[in-house]
């Protein structure tokens, strides 16, 4: 009798180890989303407005259009729980003005190299914003862009970077180093970790 009520015992246990296994899973798999977009302007009806809610990391691969990058960028805004972005292996050309600025809950995004052009203020306000990878096409930074992104400390700026407009990395209060691409001599340089233009005014 005794050998069965442990062997019961052992039995539960087991069981409600699988449960909770099963539960952690699924809660990984709510909060972390990789999707593929067939077809541009989709991406929004692949899930529910529900799991889009609870996404906290997000990759998006394939046919993701301007239309799709608009509904992540409302859904960093809106849901408040979206952490990290990487758009690597998609062939997104520009994020635009004020996109995604003001999500707080926004630490790394990853854009791909097919992004020629950050606009005005497009990140704006993203308090938390700790790394962003800048495409290697990228030629312009717009005005105020990374303006108040408090917890960024490292950015390297690449070889085709030919613009950056007024305040771009205002506020940026962490921010102590920044990289140059040695190909971009011809519009930036760097000394002592701060930016400054070929024609040496200080940038940050």
């Amino acid at each position: 009798m005794e050998n069965k009520v442990h062997f019961a015992n052992g039995l539960l246990h087991i069981i409600v180890v699988l449960i909770l296994g099963l539960n952690i899973e699924i809660a990984q798999s709510q909060t972390e989303q990789v999707l593929t977009v067939e077809k541009g302007g989709t991406l929004e009806k692949m899930l529910t407005d529900n799991q889009w809610g609870e996404v906290e990391n997000l990759t998006v691969k394939g046919e993701a259009n301007k239309e799709d990058l608009h509904f992540i960028a409302k859904i960093a805004r809106e849901k408040g729980v979206l952490k990290e972005i990487n758009l690597r292996k998609t062939k997104l050309s520009e994020v635009g003005m004020k996109l995604f600025q003001g999500s707080l809950s926004l630490k790394t995004i990853l854009l791909p190299n097919s992004i020629t052009a950050i606009g005005k203020e497009a990140f704006k306000g993203c308090v938390n914003l700790e790394k962003i990878i800048l495409p290697s096409e990228l030629t312009s930074i717009g005005s105020w862009a990374f303006s108040g992104c408090m917890e960024m400390k490292e950015i390297e700026i690449g070889k085709k970077v030919s613009w950056i407009g007024e305040g771009a990395f205002f506020h940026c209060n962490k921010l102590l180093k920044f990289k140059v691409s040695s190909k971009n001599t011809e519009y930036y340089n760097t000394k002592n970790g701060d930016l400054y233009s070929s024609a040496g005014k200080l940038i940050h």
